[in-house]
């Protein structure tokens, strides 16, 4: 998704009240910090959280970059970007402390970042259907 389909989305999250639906997620291992860290996907519209919820879709954060559900071909990718949405498990796995995704990147928020993947899929790849209207 481009930056300019980005920054729209998220202005428009942004100015949305927020929801009553709690977004799914789990904490494997010591992430003291996952009450805030999920916080920021309360800003997604209650609709959107509930699409997402219904699809089975799930926030994992990690103390570590690893978990078994994680494929093999996705393992790298992980400990290197210390975020990841993957498909086949519908789970996104973002490791504490991530500094991954910063301001110059266009996304300082990495768990809002992946679940912006999530709402893609659950919405039948949104993103590709935008860039095409682009």
């Amino acid at each position: 998704m481009s930056f300019l389909a980005n920054s729209i989305i998220y202005l428009l999250l942004l100015s949305l009240p927020s929801p009553g639906e709690a977004p799914k997620y789990s904490v494997k291992g010591d992430v003291k910090n996952a009450d805030e860290m999920i916080s920021y996907i309360y800003n997604v519209p209650e609709k959107v959280i509930k699409k997402v919820n219904d699809f089975g879709a799930e926030v994992v954060f990690l103390d570590k970059a690893y978990d078994p559900r994680v494929p093999e071909k996705d393992k790298k990718l992980l400990e290197a970007a210390r975020a990841i949405y993957v498909f086949e498990q519908r789970m996104a796995f973002i490791v504490k402390n991530n500094k991954s995704c910063d301001a110059i990147k266009g996304m300082p928020v990495p768990q809002l970042h992946e679940y912006g993947h999530i709402v893609d899929h659950a919405f039948g790849y949104l993103s590709k259907k935008v860039r095409s209207l682009l």
